[in-house]
């Protein structure tokens, strides 16, 4: 039991809750605590997870505790506090919910907490492990619809919500490249707010990597977008990608080919890729 990685999470609430999941599901990590202010969702969260240990004041959990992992499921209000304050105690990993914070300058102030104590900071897209995701990345890769030319996005519920999800897929499916330049409008003509932040009515944006590909992002342009999907197009073909599954059609197919995936839990892979990261502390990578 010593030599398992001590987790805690710093907010009880439904993603707490997924969080508290992939931890339990990993045998190296030990969940040993959770922390919110409101009684009913810790205690909720410690019957439903059995967590040893439950806190009304996170900085407390941090205190006693000794964590090797922490996990901020709090509002992205509070990523900044809660990820710099969590960084004071030198764990081995922090696990940032997305948006990482609503600021560049807080998201500077996260990374300097966190690079002066060497601690791996990670923001918490999951979906980078939805194995349509990563079969389909493995096929853009391999150029199966050749080399990739467009990508195009649509997604609702605001750009910091789920636009961030888009974003990160978008670099994820094209293998993480540099950003060029990005060319965007923004409207709000109304009182819009996404858990108490202030958010834009939609947008629009180009994006140019230094790869030569681009990706035109649309987000609650119209109603019928709350779903999030993404159409690849290359030298050779297109790729039609959802959360759980895909489909692509190339000189080589005689139609669309449906590829069926199967499915991990993104929770359980995301903890297990923390272990994994914060292991190459010790080799100095």
């Amino acid at each position: 039991m010593n030599n398992k990685y001590r987790a805690g999470i710093i907010g009880c609430g439904q993603i707490g809750k997924q969080h508290a999941r992939g931890y339990k599901g990993v045998e190296e990590i030990e969940l040993v605590a959770v922390a919110d202010p409101v009684e009913r969702a810790r205690k909720t969260m410690q019957e439903d997870y059995e967590v040893p240990h439950v806190y009304g004041d996170f900085r407390e959990m941090l205190e006693k505790e000794k964590l090797d992992l922490v996990s901020v499921c709090t509002w992205h209000l509070l990523h900044a506090e809660n990820t710099i304050a969590a960084a004071e105690y030198s764990p081995k990993g922090i696990i940032c919910e997305k948006p990482m914070t609503v600021s560049l300058k807080s998201a500077d102030e996260m990374i300097e907490a966190c690079d002066k104590r060497g601690i791996k900071l990670a923001i918490g897209h999951q979906r980078r492990f939805y194995r349509a995701w990563t079969k389909a990345k493995e096929l853009i890769q391999g150029c199966v619809i050749g080399q990739p030319l467009m990508v195009t996005a649509k997604s609702g519920e605001g750009l910091l919500n789920c636009g961030t999800h888009v974003v990160d897929a978008i670099r994820y499916l094209l293998n993480d490249p540099e950003t060029d330049w990005v060319m965007a409008t923004v409207e709000r003509k109304t009182d819009r707010y996404e858990r108490e932040v202030r958010i834009e009515d939609c947008c629009m944006g180009l994006i140019a990597f230094k790869n030569g590909v681009q990706a035109l992002i649309q987000s609650d342009l119209t109603a019928e977008w709350s779903v999030e999907n993404y159409s690849v197009r290359g030298t050779d073909g297109v790729m039609d990608v959802t959360t759980n599954r895909f489909r692509f059609l190339s000189g080589k197919t005689s139609g669309w080919e449906e590829v069926d995936t199967g499915n991990d839990d993104p929770w359980v892979c995301q903890a297990k890729e923390m272990i994994s990261w914060t292991r190459l502390l010790s080799t100095g990578a």
